[in-house]
């Protein structure tokens, strides 16, 4: 072979490889949005407005593609929902009992399995759902009567629009308009061009302080359907384009370098949220197709924004970095919505990635080129059982999973000569040790709770969660804190180390110890194998204790159990260790 040949073939070999690659950047939005769906069907629950909240985005992925396979497997769901297979578990607004609006979106579309009820339905929830002074429905019967939330945008107008659209019933379209488009007056933030969440709430008269993401997401997926499907000739279509044309173009303003949009939408310190950034792109994607916005002024939006969230869904359809469920926690502050922290599969994460890649099909995207490895954002959200020893702080050893920790001191902690376990209580599902240890040494404090949970068990110099010592049936001997660990698998799926002690003397016999510690996801527990050698070779009693605070409200055994009950609270968001 020549050197000019080895060149071509040098050159043609490179050119595949770069074309592999290339192609394994490259996703089919279709399949994307069935896995997620599929995803979200296994982990939502499907009788609570989660559900109802993903029935509707199956539904305009089915409008979206065309294919019948995915109306089929909405529609399916919606029949379990209306034979009772699928027990209804939220109902403070009538139509979640009929699985919400999708049913309403399905009628509408021609599948006849679903149109009585859901003429039925809108009837009924006309007469007998709560409503504001102002005539906004709500579920806040049992709070002041003017209270509501954005959240409620999501449903309503979408299920009045269709059903209204469905029986001929131009009150019932335009009340799905008004709701809308007066929650954008009540909740309007001048200053950003964004929305709060919530209006006149027990905690928070007036409207709350916040700028939500997956708040305004809900307001972009009202404005969504009524982009979509209100008659251009009604009352409210010069509204409904004015407004969204504000808002969308407010949202791109806040969009950050990856695409995306934060907790709070106004604050670039707090953490990218995905099911927000989901509903604002299907909204931004819905003006752009109506042609509410500039299709090659803003398309560069939304395609960045679909790339980048991509890298918060995972192969499987899984999905990563997702607010859990509020209400205007707290005082309704800015602050107050930052610490509710987020999570990997969360009921809400699944139908705003589900709606966004709808709305790409409508825009004609099939397949698209991601500039990051789709899923590669969740690699510190997904649930983890982990282990690991703590160099940078004396050695300790720590351990979790996706409920719980755990830590044991070494024997160069000062003052600490205690063997027993630390409990961590941990209030989010991802790995929080490296986070808490580092948060410490930037001169924080992992006793204080700020959002994730807290290092509030004061072990002291007792057992803590299960330390052990040798019993003469008086007095208890304990073993000095770990000598060595070796360990032998750290996660994803489970944790397996060995802790080695030093010998020492308890009644004048000699003891050493092993343990091996394991612990796996889904439990609260993990599991000892312990190993005691006397040096007499005769029998000793071993204890297992657990520390309290004092007054334990429930002590016994069973069944070679030990069950400790005891209530410890605190009003602020401060550790009590």
């Amino acid at each position: 072979m020549t050197t000019e040949m080895k060149i071509i073939v040098f050159l043609l070999s490179l050119s595949t490889l770069a074309f592999v690659g290339c192609d394994k950047m490259t996703i089919d939005v279709h399949e994307v949005a069935v896995k997620v769906s599929e995803n979200g069907l296994a982990h939502t629950d499907l009788g609570h407005y989660m559900g109802v909240s993903l029935y509707h985005a199956m539904a305009d992925l089915a409008v979206a593609s065309g294919e019948k396979a995915d109306m089929d497997r909405v529609a399916d769901v919606l029949l379990k929902i209306k034979s009772g297979e699928i027990p209804v578990t939220y109902t403070k607004f009538y139509d979640y009992t009929i699985g919400g609006q999708a049913a309403a979106m399905l009628a509408y579309r021609g599948r006849t399995e679903f149109i009585d009820e859901v003429l039925a339905c809108a009837d009924t929830m006309w007469m007998v759902q709560p409503r504001t002074s102002f005539d906004i429905m709500t579920s806040q019967s049992n709070a002041p009567r003017d209270a509501y939330w954005i959240d409620i945008a999501f449903t309503v107008t979408p299920f009045y629009l269709y059903s209204g659209l469905l029986s001929g019933n131009r009150e019932y379209v335009d009340y799905g308009a008004f709701t809308a488009l007066r929650m954008c007056s009540d909740l309007y933030d001048p200053e950003s061009g964004l929305y709060h969440q919530g209006y006149n709430h027990k905690n928070c008269p007036g409207v709350s302080l916040d700028c939500w993401s997956r708040g305004n997401g809900w307001m972009a997926m009202a404005l969504s359907a009524l982009l979509h499907d209100y008659p251009h000739d009604g009352r409210y279509w010069g509204q409904i384009v004015e407004k969204s044309r504000r808002f969308f173009t407010a949202a791109c303003k806040w969009q950050n370098e990856r695409g995306l949009w934060h907790q709070e939408m106004t604050d670039f310190t707090s953490y990218e949220e995905s099911s927000g950034s989901g509903l604002l792109l299907a909204g931004i994607g819905a003006a752009i197709e109506a042609g509410v916005l500039d299709r090659e002024t803003y398309m560069p939006y939304f395609e960045k924004g679909f790339k980048g969230l991509m890298g918060y869904v995972d192969t499987d359809g899984g999905v990563g970095h997702c607010c859990r469920g509020n209400c205007v926690p707290g005082t309704g502050t800015k602050e107050d919505f930052k610490a509710i922290h987020y999570y990997y599969n969360e009921n809400h994460s699944y139908s705003p990635i589900v709606m966004a890649a709808a709305q790409a099909l409508r825009l004609g995207i099939r397949k698209i080129r991601l500039d990051v490895p789709q899923g590669s954002y969740n690699d510190s959200d997904r649930p983890r059982a982990y282990v690991r020893l703590i160099t940078e702080r004396k050695n300790d050893v720590a351990w979790e999973n996706d409920r719980v920790a755990f830590r044991v001191y070494s024997q160069i902690v000062d003052n600490k000569d205690a063997s027993g376990v630390d409990f961590w209580g941990k209030s989010v599902d991802y790995s929080v040790i490296d986070s808490w240890y580092a948060k410490e040494a930037a001169g924080g404090s992992y006793h204080v709770d700020e959002g994730t949970g807290c290092d509030f068990y004061n072990m002291g110099t007792g057992r803590g969660i299960g330390g052990t010592g040798i019993w003469n049936g008086d007095t208890i001997v304990c073993p000095k804190l770990y000598a060595d660990v070796r360990i032998a698998s750290n996660g994803p799926e489970r944790v397996d180390f060995t802790l080695i002690y030093d010998p020492y003397e308890a009644f004048g016999r000699s003891f050493i110890e092993i343990k091996r510690v394991q612990m796996v996801c889904g439990t609260s527990f993990y599991k000892v194998a312990h190993t005691v050698t006397t040096s007499d070779g005769a029998d000793a009693v071993l204890a297992v204790g657990l520390s309290t605070f004092g007054n334990p409200e429930v002590l016994c055994a069973a069944d070679g159990k030990l069950f400790i009950s005891e209530q410890i609270s605190h009003k602020e968001r401060v550790g009590i260790g």
